[in-house]
């Protein structure tokens, strides 16, 4: 499973051509920074979108970030490796893809998280199923199926 990182109006411009096949792609001096620094099952959403039309536009998931060279999975989300110049447009961006990766409040069910005496106590319906205490201890008080419910 990935976890998606995001930054705050993290953009740049490409300081390098990328052609269709390529894997890394180089950012504008300095602007490596502006982006998440992803470690081990991390990534993040960029949006490639060229400079001259506004019309083109790719979806890649960094996994790395060394200097101002991003190491990308080129193509997500439907759409197709392109080939790019310098000074196209790169931004982190929220996608339909790493928006589905959020936990839904349909999919919670009937899990309720409470907190009372310094405890989090999470309940699937009137069971309490675990608690967490002030120290971050977390006591199993139920078992939880294959499908979530206990």
């Amino acid at each position: 499973m990935t976890n998606f990182l995001f930054s705050n109006n993290a953009f740049s411009t490409l300081g390098e051509s990328l052609t269709s096949s390529g894997l890394t792609l180089t950012l504008a001096t300095g602007a490596g920074a502006l982006f998440p620094s992803p470690g081990l099952n991390e990534s993040f959403a960029l949006g490639l979108t060229d400079s001259a039309t506004k019309t083109l536009t790719e979806i890649v998931y960094c996994t790395n970030v060394t200097g101002d060279v991003l190491t990308v999975v080129r193509a997500q989300e439907g759409t197709t490796a392109l080939n790019w110049s310098i000074g196209d447009l790169v931004s982190n961006n929220m996608t339909a893809g790493t928006a589905s990766n959020f936990l839904q409040q349909s999919l919670l069910g009937n899990f309720i998280l409470s907190n009372n005496s310094n405890k989090l106590y999470i309940s699937y319906g009137s069971a309490n199923i675990a608690s967490i205490d002030n120290s971050g201890n977390m006591i199993i008080s139920g078992t939880l199926t294959e499908s979530g419910t206990p």
